[in-house]
């Protein structure tokens, strides 16, 4: 990981980075040293100080691109952007390491994990978002020993506040991005009548993406949790290969790692599709939607699904996208 400044600094170690786990986690992606990644900023061979003097932004976008991905850059709107957040820790919790940077500051990131704070006692009136629940992001920076823990807000060496832009490099079926979730998931409360949420105020919501069969065996391996008749619409339903899961808790729940509902949303939905929901469910009833091959109603376009026999009081909450690590 140690640059050397002549040929790479801290943005060529931060793609490299991200691009050493693609490369080791899937066979799609092939390994790039360095002194590639100091080739594919440009068109043309830089040479001089051209590497010496970093790369921008959209230099790091073009190496994503280069490398096979399908990289999206996300920009915050000021220092008040909370989705930009959101949108950050929804990536994260998803299993994607992100590049970050932080202008201000002159330098760049791998972002690869975070930790939740602690439950208290003491409650934030309002709707709130897993970001609010986040004490700490794990980064990879190339000054530091890896994984160093920065908090979310202010303090040394820096923080989750100094990062203004982010670049992950998606799937090539993802297309419904991060930002269509966050303005699409407080919606989902509309249907809260029909399926019996928890009030609005009182709720932490979390999205993130997973594939079809890791969502499969998630549910396999807690089907006590499901009325029969649930576990058999979600293994029969002809999923899309990556889905978007919103999942709504009391903060009692969240607590204890459990929610209260989840829908499923289709990732290779297009953001013009008004209706890019799979399933939506309590532990009351279903909404199965009308996306061509399940039996719905031809008017609405919805099933609904009556649930009764839930093995729990409560589901569990999906953590298997970031393996957790046990502090001693």
């Amino acid at each position: 990981m140690d640059q050397h400044v002549d040929i790479s600094v801290c943005s060529h170690a931060a793609c490299w980075s991200i691009l050493r786990h693609y490369s080791e986690s899937y066979s799609v992606y092939r390994e790039f040293l360095t002194h590639d990644i100091t080739m594919m900023t440009q068109e043309f061979n830089p040479g001089g100080l051209v590497p010496s003097k970093g790369l921008q932004v959209s230099h790091a976008e073009r190496v994503f691109q280069e490398a096979g991905a399908f990289p999206v850059h996300v920009a915050r709107a000021g220092t008040m952007d909370l989705s930009f957040y959101r949108q950050l820790d929804a990536y994260v919790e998803s299993g994607f390491p992100l590049f970050a940077a932080m202008h201000r500051r002159g330098h760049a990131i791998a972002i690869v994990g975070h930790a939740w704070q602690a439950p208290t006692a003491t409650t934030v009136p309002g709707m709130r978002y897993a970001w609010d629940e986040v004490k700490s992001l794990v980064v990879v920076d190339d000054n530091h020993l890896p994984y160093l823990s920065i908090p979310r807000t202010s303090g040394p060496p820096y923080s989750g506040e100094d990062i203004d832009a982010f670049i992950v490099a998606l799937p090539e079926k993802v297309f419904y991005p991060a930002d269509a979730v966050d303005r699409l998931a407080p919606t989902l409360f509309r249907l809260g009548g029909l399926i019996g949420l928890p009030p609005q105020n009182e709720t932490i919501i979390r999205y993130f993406i997973t594939t079809g069969s890791q969502l499969r065996s998630f549910v396999r391996d807690k089907e006590s949790e499901f009325d029969p008749k649930l576990l058999e619409t979600i293994m029969t339903l002809p999923f899309a290969q990556y889905v978007w899961i919103v999942e709504l808790a009391t903060r009692t729940q969240w607590a204890v790692r459990q929610i209260a509902a989840r829908a499923i949303i289709d990732a290779t939905a297009s953001l013009f599709e008004p209706m890019p929901f799979w399933l939506f469910h309590s532990r009351t009833r279903a909404l199965v939607f009308g996306r061509k091959t399940v039996t719905v109603d031809p008017h609405t376009g919805i099933g609904e699904l009556p649930l009764a026999n839930m093995g729990h009081t409560a589901f569990t909450r999906m953590d298997q996208n970031l393996r957790p690590i046990q502090s001693k």
